[in-house]
Order: C-alpha cells, then structure tokens, then sequence
C-alpha cells in the first residue's frame, strides 16, 4: 500500500518560493557578472555650466547642456541609463580662440576638464567632437556710483556731508546698445534707525542682464556727527561790476547745522551768495549759492527775495 506525502501543502509552497528566489539571485549575479566584462556606449545629454567667462565679451550661444557620448562598463551604463545626470562644470580658459570671437573646447580639453568629475571607469567624448562658442566683444565704460541712505538719527546727531562711496566710478562691460544709455549705477536703498555713529556697508555690484565688471566690492560710508545750529549773516555780491547795484536788505541771515567742534569758527564769510543774473530788471530776485563750506548744511535763510536798486552814482 503506497504511503501518502503529508507534507503541508503551505511546506511544499515555501520549498517552491525559496528554489525560484535562489534562481532569480543566481540569474542576477550572472548579469552583473555579464554586465562588468563588457563597455557599452551610448549617448546622452548633460547639463553644463561655464566657470571664469570673460567680462569684456558676451556670449551669444551660452550652453546650458551638451550632447555626450559615454564609454562605461555595464553596471554604470546602466546607472547613467535610469538617472539623471549631475551638471558638469567647464573652464572657459579651456577654450581656445580660433578665429575673431569665436571659442572652441576641442574633445581632449573636454576629456581633460569633466575626467575629474567623473567615475574612473567612465569615459565621457563629445558627441560632436568639438564646442563651438561665439562670442562678442563688449563695450567698456566708467560708470559713477550712487549710494541711497534713508537715516533717522538719534539727537544731536546728524549726517555729515554725503556719502563716501569708494570706488566712486567703476568699469562696466556690455552691448554697445545697452552702455549708451547707462549713465549712472544706483545702489539699493540702506536704511537704519537711531544712528548715532558712522554707518559702513558694503555692497557687490550685481548688474542686470549681460551688464558685467571687474569691481567686486563698493564700499560706503556714511560719517555721522553731533550737530547744533547756527545763524549767521551772508553778505550779498554782485557780480556785473559794470554797473552799481544795491540789494536790499545787503545781507541774508542763513541758518545752519553745523558741527559741534565746528561751531566757533563757521563766519559768514565762508560763505558766498550772489543775486542771479538773469533776474536783473525784476522788482524782487532770489539769491544765488556759489559757495557753502563742505561741513555746513544750510536749512534755511532770511529773506528768500531780494530788491535791486540801481544807483547812479
């Protein structure tokens, strides 16, 4: 009489799963075995970013991915296959000047820049065996400087003259188009509340479209001082010395902050205002400032209107 196989069936289900799950490892190791022994190419598109541009030229056909073609054994053919890759970086100093503006990164310059950024056992090639860059030369023009500071200060202390802005001027490359019309680079606006000492920043020109320069770093400085008020009277002069004229009244009285170290020597004759030219033959002319000492700020004066009398005489 024949003996039954009692073996659970869920036994005989586990011995079958373990048998096809050694199977399928055994197939595995097999193809990564298969896949190490052999180089596979194929090509791909990498993102890429210039390093080191030149600032006196534009680049009228900037990159922002290459074709490549990739030389790798099987397990890294296949990792490149199913991932995205990571942008490269090139040194524009890799790239050689063939003809007037245009650059070009020949295969070994490639091979030798993206060699390090790599695996050792892949070997990237340009697809088309060259980068062709054309470039375009770059206008260069001293552009001023023009620092913004919105203060609010903590008595007796106020600003003292404007801001020290260091470089003034700086060198600025771009299209010809574009340097036309640029006359002056704003700073972005500093603010700060209850000053009391000097106020220092700096600021990195960042410089809008292709517009590029040379000057890393501006520095500002804005001196700060305690400060009180003074009048003091102006006397008025006229400058046609052909004809006798007569102000009325002869002097103006001028309010001004001023320094506290600076208050005993502020004199009125620091000071010089004249009636405007081209006011003459009018009952009542405004005054002229020709000259206000660099240390003095002048809020106001008495009268703002002067009459002119001509003397015979």
């Amino acid at each position: 009489m024949a003996t039954r196989d009692k073996t659970p069936w869920k036994s005989r289900r586990s011995l079958w799963l373990t048998r096809l799950g050694f199977l399928v490892l055994s197939a595995f190791l097999w193809l990564l075995l298969q896949l190490g022994d052999s180089m596979y190419t194929q090509e791909f598109t990498v993102p890429v970013q210039l390093e080191k541009t030149p600032r006196d030229r534009m680049l009228l056909q900037r990159p922002s991915a290459i074709l490549i073609r990739s030389e790798a054994p099987g397990i890294n053919a296949l990792r490149q296959m199913w991932s995205e890759p990571d942008p490269i970086t090139l040194d524009f100093d890799a790239f050689e000047e063939r003809e007037d503006d245009v650059f070009i990164l020949t295969d070994n310059a490639f091979q030798n820049e993206v060699g390090p950024q790599i695996s050792s056992r892949v070997r990237w090639k340009l697809a088309d065996d060259s980068l062709v860059i054309k470039t375009s030369s770059l206008q260069r023009k001293k552009i001023a400087i023009k620092a913004h500071l919105e203060l609010s200060f903590e008595p007796p202390y106020f600003a003292q003259g404007q801001p020290i802005v260091t470089p003034d001027s700086i060198y600025v490359f771009g299209a010809p188009e574009i340097m036309d019309s640029l006359r002056v680079i704003h700073v972005p606006t500093f603010a700060a509340d209850d000053v009391k000492d000097d106020v220092s920043y700096q600021w990195n020109p960042e410089l809008p479209g292709e517009l590029s320069s040379l000057t890393e770093v501006v520095e500002i400085v804005q001196r700060v001082n305690a400060f009180t008020e003074k009048w003091v009277e102006v006397p008025i002069r006229l400058p046609n010395q052909r004809r006798t004229w007569r102000p009325v009244p002869e002097h103006v009285r001028v309010r001004c902050r001023v320094p506290l170290e600076s208050h005993d020597r502020l004199q009125g004759s620091m000071f010089k205002v004249v009636i405007n030219k081209s006011e003459y033959g009018s009952a009542l002319v405004p005054l002229k400032w020709e000259h206000i000492p660099d240390f003095v700020e002048v809020l106001d004066w008495q009268p703002h209107y002067f009459e002119i009398i001509e003397s015979n005489d």
